[in-house]
């Protein structure tokens, strides 16, 4: 998990570091400051996007097995083609 945020950390962050104070974000819970940034970010009531946070540990744990699979090596005594 290094490296990762919890929502938490990230809105934490995000008010200490003055950004949500700038875009006008003044909600006090981390959940709706979050959706209040989102609005933000979106453009508006109007033009809301939706996003989706996903978790790819499982992907890239998969992702790293395959690159460590050696596949076996042709044996010397294969068939020539002629």
């Amino acid at each position: 998990m290094e490296g990762r945020y919890t929502l938490r950390e990230l809105m934490a962050r995000l008010r200490s570091g003055g950004y949500l104070r700038a875009v006008g974000v003044i909600a006090q819970n981390p959940s709706d400051a979050f959706e209040e940034l989102l609005q933000y970010l979106s453009g508006g009531e109007a033009s809301m996007k939706l996003h989706y946070i996903v978790d790819r540990s499982d992907f890239l744990r998969k992702v790293g097995q395959l690159k460590a699979f050696k596949p076996p090596r042709p044996s010397a005594r294969g068939h020539l083609i002629s």
